[in-house]
This record gives structure tokens, sequence and C-alpha cells, in this order.
């Protein structure tokens, strides 16, 4: 028997009569035991229905893995051939029988670790299932033994039974993450290994003393397939589907509670932004984000081929004005590679403790930048994106081309 045989059959041994947990169907209502606690820094673990809170503008870093498919059953053992007589006495023995063949291995399930961020102004609910592992398949019972020889009547041995195919593995159960019943992320779950087919029975011996014929081996069943990506159909941006294995069961985890977060923005004061295009924009802009997290810092610059300003300085967004004519005044051209560039210099400068969301705004393309370039602005951005975790965001559509230049750059790394 061989090495991988043993393995096959000794997992199946240990687990062949565990009855497995029904996965639970997409949409089933979660079980919800008092209020719902923070998803940040828990770990589900056990296959069921379970709920976590995320609060508004929180971003919450996940891990999903899937149920792993169970194990095939190995095909049972041809039995041996019986004994030959020549009328006085048993001679030789009979062929061996079969090796069962052995029973494919289940599939991993798949993993998916990734970010989600609650973008409303409320806490939301996520509803988590985590599934189940795929039970094993049963092995095959081993070939009944032929009739014993009569050593009083010259016959041949019998021939003995064929062993009996094992079962095939049960595929493991998805785990995903939901809200309101849409979809977020699911891996997709391993599938169950394929069965090992029954060893033939030996041949019996003779009555001339001559040995019986082996019988032939069992079919080795297939390994599952391991699960991939089942939800989103691609990965977002910052995704991954990691590498699994059968020895990691499916669970859902979220990181703890990431840093706070410390918001940049630079606003285009050249003399299109007249109006008041700008500042409506900061006044929505910033009410929204009071509401979300009051106390989280601003640092505001203004631009034109003029004049670069600094408005905030880490300022508490509930203690910052609104914008007037006293500090916002739109006039002269737009240097805007060279004041993004500046911009993200000046914050760098501050080491600033937390996650960085940097927002720029213009509506119109740069046209007096004398030190930077779109490439080269763009490869700043994805520096800072990459290395320092830093999130950008673009309003305006003269901005499409550098944010597609970021995009190239991050997709080439991967």
């Amino acid at each position: 028997m061989s090495v991988r045989d043993a393995l096959t059959r000794s997992r199946i041994g240990a687990a062949a009569m565990a009855l497995g947990i029904a996965g639970s169907a997409f949409g089933a209502a979660p079980v919800i035991a008092g209020d719902p606690a923070p998803c940040a820094g828990q770990t589900f673990d056990t296959a069921g229905n379970y709920t976590c809170t995320v609060a508004p503008g929180e971003t919450v870093s996940f891990t999903v893995k899937s149920g792993n498919g169970g194990n095939a059953g190995a095909g049972g053992d041809g039995a041996d051939g019986g004994e030959g007589s020549n009328g006085s006495v048993c001679l030789q023995n009979g062929g061996a029988g079969g090796d069962g063949g052995d029973g494919g291995l289940g599939g991993a399930g798949g993993k998916v670790s990734g970010t989600w961020t609650n973008e409303t102004l409320s806490e939301v609910t996520l509803d988590l299932v985590v599934g189940s592992e795929g039970p094993f398949g049963l092995p095959g019972s081993g070939g009944t033994p032929p009739i014993p020889c009569n050593p009083g009547f010259a016959a041949p041995g019998g021939i003995g039974g064929n062993g009996l195919d094992g079962a095939d593995g049960t595929d493991g159960e998805w785990s995903y993450l939901s809200l309101a019943k849409s979809l977020i992320v699911r891996p997709d779950h391993g599938k169950g290994g394929e069965k090992g087919t029954g060893g033939q029975g030996g041949i019996g011996g003779g009555t001339d003393g001559t040995p019986g014929a082996p019988g032939a081996p069992g079919v080795d069943g297939d390994d599952g397939p391991d699960g991939g990506l089942s939800f989103p159909a691609v990965l977002p941006v910052g995704w991954t589907l990691e590498a699994t294995d059968q020895f990691e069961k499916p669970f859902i985890s979220f990181a703890p509670a990431a840093p706070p977060v410390v918001y940049g923005m630079l606003l285009d004061a050249s003399r299109s932004m007249g109006g008041n295009k700008q500042t409506a924009f900061f006044a929505a802009w910033l009410g929204r984000r009071v509401a979300i997290d009051p106390t989280a810092p601003l640092w505001l610059w203004t631009f034109n081929s003029i004049r670069f300003r600094t408005l905030e300085r880490g300022t508490p967004l509930e203690e910052v004005p609104a914008l007037d004519r006293s500090t916002f005044v739109a006039k002269g051209w737009t240097p805007l590679y060279d004041s993004v560039a500046e911009a993200i210099r000046r914050l760098a400068r501050t080491e600033p403790e937390g996650r960085v969301i940097f927002t720029i705004s213009t509506d119109g393309a740069d046209n007096v930048s004398t030190g930077w370039t779109k490439e080269r602005l763009a490869r700043l951005i994805r520096q800072k994106e990459r290395d320092d975790g830093w999130r950008f965001r673009y309003h305006g559509a003269a901005l499409a081309e550098l944010q597609a230049e970021v995009a190239r750059l991050a997709a080439a790394e991967r």
C-alpha cells in the first residue's frame, strides 16, 4: 500500500462517520444574539450565520475563507483467491486480491482578503456566513473471501470477491460577506475528491498447484479542484486571492480597528474656478465628513499661478470654517502638477499618524507647471499609495488622464 494510500485512508478512517454540517443558503436570516458588535478585530471560525457593524466612514479589512472539499473514500481491497485442491490436500494459495484505489483529496476552499468602506452616514450591519467543511467519503468495503478449500474434493480455489468503490467527498460550503442581501465577496468552495474504485478479487489456485493470478488494483480517484473566486468576478485593486490548503478551516476575520483618518485637500483657485464652484464643493464635502468623523484633522491648500496658500494645518474638521471671499480668491492660471506634488510633499513632511485620504479638486488641465509632468506626478502618487497606504480622490474631469496613469502603474505592479 502506498504512503499516499495510507494517508488518505487514515484521514478517512478518522472522519468517516462524522456528520456534515449543512451549509446556509445565501439570503438566510442571520442569527443575532443581542446587538451585533463592531466588525473590527473579530474572527468567526465556526460554521453559521453572524452579524457585525461598520461605523459611518469606517474601512474594514477582512479575510474570507470558504469550506474545503471532503476527501473521497478509498476503494475496498479485493479478497485473495482460494486454495486449489487435488482431491487429497489443499495446494497453492490463490492470487492476491487487488488493492483498492486511493480516494482523491478534497480541494481547498478559496480565501480572499480585501477592504470594504461604509460610505454612508449611518452605521451598517454586515451579514456573515461561515461555511462548513465538506464531509469525507466513506471507504469501500473489502471483497468477500471465497469458500475455503475442501481437501477431499478436487477443485480449483474460489475467486475472491471484488472490493467496493469508495464514496465521493462532498463539496465544502461557501463563506461570504453581504449587506442587505447584496454580496460583497464570496470565495468559491473546494470541491470533493473523486472516489477510488475497488480492487478485483484474486483468482483461486489450480488443482495442480498452479498459483492463482492476482486481482487488478482499483483506480485512484482524482483530487477535487481548489476553490477560486466566486464573487466579484474581478478582484478590486488591492484585494488578493490567496493560496490555501485543506488544513486551514473556513473562517471570516476582520483586522483590528484601523488608525484614524488624516485628510489632505488641494483646491484649484485659478480664475476658471470663480463663482461658487469650489466653495460649494468644499461646503458639501466638509458637511459630510464632519458628520462622520468631526475630530479628524484636515490639511487644506489652494493654488494658482500667483500663490500656493495653506489654509488649514491639521485642524479638526468640526473647527474648519467655510470658504469665503477672504480665503478663496480665484485668479491666475493652473500649475496643477507642480501644486499637487508640493501639497503631497508638505503633508508627508508632517509624518501624519493615520490613514491619509488626499482629495484634488480642479475644473481644468495643467497649463503652467514647470517642474512636474503627468507621468512623474503619477509615479509619486503611486509610491505614496503603495508604500504609505495613502488614498487619493479625484474631483474633476480634467484629472482623468492623471488618474488613468496612476491606475496603469498599479496594474503593471501586479
